[in-house]
């Protein structure tokens, strides 16, 4: 409901409201009286219990101690009573405690976000939709503080309401509400909620030229790229100072977000919604992979599609591949990272049939560029712990000297993929070098040695690294790739994908003007 209804401000007031209570310990405070109130319910209970011993056994045995099971009766009747009593005190104690606690967390949701309007704005739009529900499990009560409004029907006089009034609320937040919920509208949001190795042949750059040294099964650190490359029509950008570059890792800021909104702002309808779908999402990634160049190829694509899931998402894909081509490059990779969520909603069986087509859509022209190679590993890194359920990788290093050889490899093919001449790539391999001189040495390997194999498997020990020392080898690969003063988008895909690899996601960069960088 909340994901359904409410817009950006709204959800973010609801869930600063929400940490508020974990982190003043709220929820501590109310699983005690949940267990508090219970205790009492069970005094209840067992009143109950001893009362229908009691009464129902006395008319049983007629007056043949009748009187001793009377007397029982009457204990019963009195713990009962203690219980009721005491049930009731506890609500109002717990409905006292927690209509204070709910006035708190709307204080620090404000605190939190800086913006009362949000969270105001979620309230008023609960008030529209006039009575709201109703929890109606026996054990509603137990629980009633616990709701972000009240679950329960309207009590007398609010003594044993667990929520203020609504519009008491709001207008702490809001001082011009005047209690009118009927100029809210309520909207329909929609809901965005995609595996091991990848054999490949050969790769080759955007320029079809083969990358050396790769292996036949990438392994399974890969190179996810997110999205973020040049602004339109612009294929470099300046860079000035690596730091800054570096330091938006993992603290995107409002231009990230307005530049990633405006993005996927421009999708058509039909991209959206296959997004959104389990089985158009699927089309949507194939139609991704379909060549572009080369109708021959993409026919044999869509036949080996139609092959393993049928002719209908052949045909979908087909219909999918056409608005693709519209599509602005740089919306290419945030479009399979939207349709991540849905695929994860794949069976076992239909995953593995996705990772077989995505693998003959690679192969189907016996080479892999660039931007096959960085959907395939974004697409299937994501998924990759969903169906498998690896383990999270915990920090255990706190030094790169034993991991001289993984640094080599890594910033060698770096160094590599900045020209063919012999003084670019020394030159990109000696500022990597420079930067991580003082953590381990660094020797340049040979091209056969290094390539995307050679630093998938890299990447996989360097990511068991402490996050000091993965700051310093994403700034050495800013380094290498910028040593000519330019960030390209190849290059800076390959940076995005060596962060995101290092558990280190970067935000996207090509709206930044230059001086930024």
């Amino acid at each position: 409901g909340c994901i359904n209804q409410l817009s950006r401000d709204e959800l973010q007031g609801v869930i600063a409201h929400e940490f508020s209570h974990i982190l003043n310990h709220d929820m501590r405070l109310n699983l005690r009286l949940v267990a508090v109130v219970f205790g009492l319910i069970v005094l209840m209970v067992i009143g109950r219990i001893i009362i229908r011993v009691g009464f129902h056994s006395t008319r049983r045995r007629g007056n043949k101690k009748g009187g001793a099971m009377v007397a029982i009766g009457l204990v019963g009747v009195g713990l009962w009573v203690a219980g009721r009593l005491g049930v009731f005190m506890g609500s109002l104690i717990k409905s006292a405690v927690s209509r204070q606690r709910e006035f708190f967390a709307d204080s620090a949701a404000v605190q939190f976000t800086r913006n009362p309007e949000g969270l105001a704005g979620a309230l008023k739009k609960i008030g529209a939709m006039g009575p709201g529900g109703v929890i109606r499990s026996p054990s509603a009560e137990q629980a009633s503080h616990m709701f972000f409004s009240r679950a329960l029907r309207k009590s007398w006089f609010g003594l044993t309401a667990t929520h203020p009034p609504l519009v008491e609320r709001i207008r702490l937040l809001d001082q011009s509400f005047d209690g009118d919920f009927s100029q809210m509208g309520i909207e329909d949001r929609e809901v965005v909620t995609v595996p091991p190795g990848l054999d490949t042949p050969p790769v080759q750059s955007s320029a079809g030229v083969p990358l050396p040294g790769i292996g036949d099964s990438l392994g399974e650190a890969g190179l996810p790229v997110a999205m973020g490359l040049a602004p339109m029509g612009q294929a470099t950008v300046r860079v000035g100072s690596t730091e800054n570059l570096v330091e938006s890792i993992g603290n995107p800021t409002a231009e990230h977000v307005e530049f990633s909104a405006a993005l996927l702002s421009g999708l058509p309808d039909s991209v959206k919604q296959a997004a959104h779908d389990t089985h158009d999402a699927s089309a949507l990634v194939f139609a991704l992979f379909l060549d572009k160049k080369n109708g021959d190829v993409r026919q044999k694509q869509l036949a080996q599609v139609q092959n393993i899931f049928g002719p209908h998402m052949a045909k979908v894909t087909a219909a999918l591949y056409g608005e693709v081509l519209q599509l602005d490059r740089r919306a290419l990779l945030p479009v399979a990272d939207l349709a991540v969520g849905s695929l994860k909603q794949l069976s076992p069986d239909q995953f593995d049939g996705f990772r077989r087509v995505i693998n003959e859509l690679i192969q189907a022209d016996q080479a892999i560029d660039l931007f096959e190679y960085s959907l395939a590993k974004l697409v299937l890194r994501h998924l990759i712990p969903h169906f498998s359920k690896h383990a999270r990788q915990v920090t255990k290093l706190y030094s790169l000297k034993r991991l001289g050889v993984e640094c080599s490899v890594l910033i060698s093919a770096l160094a590599y993929l900045a020209g063919d001449k012999e003084e670019a790539i020394q030159s990109a391999f000696k500022a990597g070098q420079t930067r991580l001189a003082s953590a381990t040495t660094i020797n340049r390997v040979a091209v056969a040695q290094c390539g995307l194999r050679e630093v998938d498997m890299a990447l996989t020990q360097l990511n068991g690294v402490s996050p000091n020392l993965k700051r310093l080898l994403i700034l050495s690969a800013v380094d290498a790739v910028s040593a000519d003063g330019f960030l390209r988008i190849e290059e800076a895909e390959l940076i995005r994908a060596i962060s995101s690899s290092l558990d280190c996601p970067m935000p996207p960069v090509g709206h930044l003007n230059q001086a930024s960088l």
